[in-house]
């Protein structure tokens, strides 16, 4: 098995490592609302009652959804650094989604 390893870990990629990002966008969400920031502009939204009412790991993922489609929607083609400061929205991203919750799963896929 350690010989398998070191002949493949050469070829070896991870497909959600690409360039030098060309886009650093910051989102981050509470309990009221969601924003983006991109550099010194920033702007967000406010959640519904229904929405509210969600768990926070859904309303951190969901901002990172709802952010390029509000900073960056005049781009296209480009890579988007994001920072996140919900660990369990970087886990799902980087695992594509997640057993443990369904809602997270669906809005990653």
């Amino acid at each position: 098995m350690c010989i398998w390893w070191i002949n493949s870990i050469v070829g070896a990629r991870d497909i959600l490592t690409r360039e030098a990002p060309t886009i650093m966008l910051n989102t981050d969400a509470c309990k009221l609302g969601w924003g983006p920031v991109l550099g010194t502009q920033s702007m967000g939204g406010l959640w519904s009652f229904t929405e509210s009412q969600t768990h926070i790991n859904y309303l951190e993922l969901s901002a990172v959804f709802e952010g390029p489609q509000t900073c960056c929607n005049s781009q296209h083609d480009c890579h988007i650094r994001f920072t996140i400061y919900n660990s369990t929205a970087v886990a799902v991203i980087n695992h594509m989604g997640t057993s443990y919750s369904d809602p997270l799963n669906r809005l990653t896929k």
